[in-house]
């Protein structure tokens, strides 16, 4: 499956990457070891025990600390987890992909879609259709599982013979109901990163249809958790989050579903425009409870909505530090003067708490290049103090809450955040920050990663290339792209490409 992106649909891609960061406080402190693995590993952005390479190299004629590359049979912006020796994401609309992180390959494909979904009542409702969508999942099913092992040739055309008959099914889904089964985001419905507690992964979909699966891909239960018309500006593409033994989305409102069996826990109301930021695990006094895309917190149990937030335009999804909540302002040419919102985190998960928010403005940097559209789309992280943000042309700011000032703030060096030439993607850095090893890893969209020194003095340790030419069909020998955040393990790096699924190690010091 291909998508086109460019011009206005780089933001819904944009909406696809959210992050968070949490450090540890009284009354507000991060989930332990047994939180789970998802979007930037335990939802901080900080992995604490990595210590992955300084430098690599991929291209023509260069291979340097790369370990492995392995093909992806389908497209999308969902960004890898690790969860015991595999590696998950999720691509196109309905498919959640298994790799073995040892060596790359893939070992299962497996689908999430409407056909899977329908209840027993449905069946029987549109049984005519059913019979139709049957056969076509049949011959679909057997691609998927010929799909692991297929060799470059054989992969793209077994992937065509797939896209044309989810085609198919899709105009019978569509024909069932327009406004259910939409035709399509053009970024794909299943562009949200997989979350995992160890024992099962849970999808979900921007039908709203959530799933869980067992680490091997054995599904445990499947479910639709919007029947209604779906709609949003820009699609739905936040990353699911498990909390206090719920599975929680962000449908524009918040639903929760039961882990174990995938019933509904609850709904709560948002704000009429939503957000696109993913939910953010966190806990309040030892309860379980989440940071919303508007900077609020809401408690995992039953939703009773602790405080509330004040971004109403959030790409980035909030970061907890120093016993502060942060929330970036997305629409930074809208209302710069407040681009970041923060305020102490109440001590309690009763909810009712008011919090005092303080508002910083950005300070501007000027650009070589013609400015457009500036954001916040990629998350920040905090860090030994210090909040790390970088907007999608490059400007990169420091920031210490403790005395309310900017440590510094510089525009990245890099022709990738100049809008002008030959780009994957219309903005220059859509991917999130993370720190691994005491070091900031930022990369950008043609796949182009900084790692940055952490502390008070800006300085780039390393600049490192992943290049590789793709065609998307309107466009030829371009760079491929890279908008999904990279996972950190052990000492290994894996980054998911739009053709390619990436690992970073030292040789020798692979993971057994």
């Amino acid at each position: 499956m291909t998508f086109r992106l460019g011009g206005h649909e780089i933001i819904k891609a944009a909406i696809i990457l959210f992050a968070l960061s949490l450090c540890a406080l009284a009354g507000a402190e991060t989930p332990g070891k047994k939180s789970v693995s998802g979007w930037r590993g335990d939802g901080t952005g900080i992995y604490k025990d990595a210590t992955p390479p300084l430098e690599w190299q991929k291209g023509p004629g260069q291979n340097k600390n790369v370990l492995w590359v392995s093909r992806i049979p389908v497209t999308g912006f969902s960004s890898p987890i690790v969860a015991g020796r595999n590696i998950y994401f999720c691509g196109g609309n309905f498919d959640i992909m298994c790799f073995d992180k040892k060596n790359g390959k893939l070992l299962w494909i497996k689908q999430f879609s409407p056909y899977e979904a329908f209840t027993a009542e449905e069946r029987v409702k549109w049984a005519s259709e059913l019979k139709k969508l049957d056969a076509l999942a049949e011959s679909r099913d057997r691609i998927l599982k010929a799909l692991p092992g297929a060799l470059s040739d054989e992969l793209d055309r077994k992937t065509k013979e797939k896209d044309d008959l989810e085609k198919q099914m899709q105009a019978v889904y569509s024909a069932m109901d327009p406004d259910r089964f939409p035709a399509s985001q053009e970024d794909g419905f299943a562009t949200a990163t997989p979350v995992s507690d160890g024992e099962n992964v849970y999808v979900w979909n921007a039908l709203g249809i959530t799933a869980s699966f067992t680490l091997d891909g054995k599904m445990n239960w499947i479910r639709n958790s919007r029947v209604g018309k779906a709609g949003q500006e820009h699609g739905y593409h936040s990353s699911p989050l498990v909390s206090g033994g719920k599975v929680i989305l962000n449908m524009k409102d918040y639903y929760a579903l039961d882990a174990k069996t995938g019933a509904p826990a609850w709904t709560m109301k948002f704000w009429d425009w939503g957000t696109f930021a993913s939910p953010v695990p966190v806990k309040i006094g030892g309860v379980d409870c989440f940071m919303s895309g508007d900077g609020g917190i809401v408690r995992s149990s039953d939703g009773k909505i602790i405080c509330r937030g004040t971004v109403s335009h959030s790409s980035a999804s909030p970061v907890l530090g120093n016993g502060q909540v942060f929330q970036l302002w997305s629409l930074l040419w809208s209302d710069a003067r407040k681009a970041i919102h923060y305020y102490k985190a109440p001590a309690s998960a009763d909810p009712g708490f008011s919090p005092q928010m303080k508002y910083v403005e950005l300070p501007v940097i000027e650009k070589p290049f013609k400015e457009t559209n500036d954001r916040t789309f990629p998350s920040p992280v905090f860090y030994d103090g210090l909040l790390y943000f970088v907007t999608a042309l490059g400007e990169f700011y420091c920031f210490d809450p403790a005395k309310s000032e900017y440590v510094y703030k510089t525009l990245i060096d890099s022709e990738d955040f100049d809008n002008s030439g030959p780009r994957p993607y219309s903005c220059g850095l859509l991917s999130s920050l993370c720190v691994a090893g005491g070091r900031i890893y930022l990369t950008t969209n043609t796949g182009l990663t900084l790692v940055i020194e952490t502390g008070r003095k800006f300085n780039i340790l390393a600049k490192n290339k992943i290049l590789a030419l793709v065609s998307r069909g309107y466009k030829k020998s371009t760079p491929e792209g890279f908008i999904t955040s990279p996972y950190f393990d052990g000492n290994q790096i894996y980054f998911r490409g739009e053709k390619n699924l990436y690992c970073i190690g030292e040789p020798g010091k692979e993971i057994k």
